[in-house]
């Protein structure tokens, strides 16, 4: 299969809403969450005022790394020069090993021993924010630059850019070691721990690995040392550690849920549309008729499992009987695979009947809210339906198929046609996870903006299926083989015993399928 390219894509895009698109030389990625805004323009005012005054400019130089163990001793083995060892009970800083860090660590910065005025950016912890640790700062005229909460990766050089070629060469150090450890065993067979010797090798060769420009550019991404006049902005939230200057993921993070929202804010209202008059739904009616021999038929429904990685302390609330954590997409499908009506957030737990019963498209459908056509306006002067699965309610304008146990050849047909024009929703959604293969993976975003992002893909599917028809859809027909990938199908919960009435409608379906709507069977039904 065949799918438009990017350019494709925007350019239906352009012609369709009117719009022109113009590069410009500042990337988007600067534009931050209101939220964040008033923080971030803090913590630049506050540096900026700082440079000013003493002329801060990093120069990449690299003092020596402080390693600290979980340990109540100091180690009786040989520390290699060029590394500060240090030890913990609980392996972690205190305001003590900070007196320590700015005696050992600190003083050997250009101009230390001369007690030059000098600023360190820390993040919130705790031992960085002590009493004692400004105190300490203050006799070593050192400014301290504290990272607002919640911004540490856009603001921390070490987050930006330097921890992850660090932890690459650790890895590769580590992997070495390994190679190597075949020779070094316990008496039971098992790999002997890496000697303090050997870590702090480790740790000193992959800190040696890391580059002095990689350094000095981390803070220009953090907008921490560029150029006062403006001409270095464009590094700023920019991932350096590619030569195409790419994205960061950070940035990432928000720049695709504010470019969903707006799409949803642009184009829900002219392409994910529920008909609001009988005429409309008539429409959407001789479809299915013509292309899936159903009449008097709105739409298909069912809903699927968005896999994602779940928000902490959520526990079991997004676990699901298949043994993932997702959210349900809900949706309303029209015989040319487009989407009518879209509902997601739902917890996977719930199943297809559970999370239909709380959409306000079932609220309006059982109110009488959806304004459907009138039975005198219908073919055989039948119900306007919906159609679904198994899992579902049968009701006067929803119907599902027959169990197997109950099915005699009369039936059986009725379930057929049912199912031939209900494989319209699964093969939009087959169609759309093709497409957008975020919806295969785990999707590691907040709530709300996985929310944003599944209904975008709704919304472009729809888009793309009207101004790029032809490339970004196959042919669908009851021949057209399509196998596509699949979203994970929700569980059937155990349906209840369904109205007089409901029951009724669908023997007249049943009827009319088997007599005056009668249409040749394949050989197989």
């Amino acid at each position: 299969m065949w799918w438009p390219s990017l350019r494709a894509v925007v350019t239906a895009f352009v012609d369709a809403c009117s719009v022109s698109a113009q590069r410009w030389p500042s990337p988007l990625a600067q534009k931050m969450p209101p939220v964040y805004e008033d923080k971030i323009q803090q913590f630049h005012s506050y540096v900026i005022k700082l440079r000013k005054k003493y002329d801060f400019e990093p120069n990449g130089t690299k003092l020596p790394p402080m390693l600290i163990f979980k340990r109540k001793t100091y180690p009786k083995e040989t520390i290699p020069p060029g590394i500060i060892v240090q030890v913990q009970e609980k392996g972690w800083i205190n305001e003590d090993i900070m007196a320590i860090w700015f005696a050992k660590v600190w003083s050997r910065r250009p101009g230390g021993l001369l007690k030059k005025p000098a600023l360190p950016v820390f993040d919130q912890f705790q031992a960085h924010l002590t009493e004692k640790t400004k105190r300490v700062a203050s006799d070593l005229r050192t400014h301290l630059a504290v990272i607002p909460d919640g911004l540490t990766g856009q603001l921390q050089p070490l987050d930006i850019s330097i921890n992850k070629p660090f932890k690459v060469q650790m890895r590769e150090e580590w992997s070495r070691w390994m190679q190597k450890a075949g020779d070094n065993l316990t008496p039971a067979g098992r790999v002997k721990k890496p000697t303090i010797t050997e870590v702090c090798n480790w740790v000193l060769n992959s800190w040696h690995g890391i580059k002095q420009e990689v350094i000095v550019k981390s803070f220009k991404k953090c907008g921490i040392s560029n150029e006062m006049d403006g001409t270095e902005d464009d590094l700023t939230y920019l991932d350096s550690d590619s030569e195409d200057s790419s994205i960061s993921p950070q940035a990432l993070g928000i720049i695709i849920p504010e470019t969903c929202s707006a799409i949803i804010r642009v184009l829900q209202k002219d392409y994910i549309k529920l008909p609001s008059t009988p005429q409309e739904w008539q429409t959407v009616a001789s479809q299915f008729a013509a292309r899936w021999d159903f009449p008097n038929c709105g739409g298909a429904i069912d809903g699927k499992h968005v896999r994602i990685v779940p928000p902490p302390h959520s526990g079991s609330y997004y676990w699901n009987y298949k043994g993932f954590h997702s959210v349900v997409l809900m949706a309303v499908v029209s015989a040319q695979c487009d989407f009518l009506y879209v509902d997601v957030g739902k917890n996977g737990r719930m199943s297809d009947r559970g999370v239909f019963r709380q959409t306000e498209f079932c609220h309006r459908l059982t109110t009488g809210g959806l304004d459907l056509p009138p039975d005198a306006e219908n073919v055989e002067g039948l119900p306007f339906v919906f159609l679904a699965d198994e899992a579902f309610g049968l009701s006067e304008h929803l119907m599902r198929p027959f169990p197997q146990r109950t099915l005699t050849p009369e039936r059986r047909i009725f379930n057929y046609r049912l199912a031939r024009a209900r494989r319209v929703v699964e093969s939009a959604f087959g169609i759309m996870a093709s497409r957008f293969r975020l919806l295969l993976t785990a999707i590691n975003l907040a709530e709300y903006k996985l929310n944003y992002v599944v209904l975008c893909c709704c919304i472009l599917h729809n888009f793309l299926r009207k101004f790029s028809g032809n490339q970004y859809l196959q042919p669908i027909g009851p021949e057209a083989g399509l196998r596509l990938p699949e979203l994970t199908g929700l569980d059937h919960a155990l349906p209840g015993l369904a109205p007089q009435t409901a029951r009724e409608v669908r023997d007249r379906y049943v009827s009319y399928f088997n007599g005056r709507g009668a249409i040749p069977m394949p050989a197989d039904q």
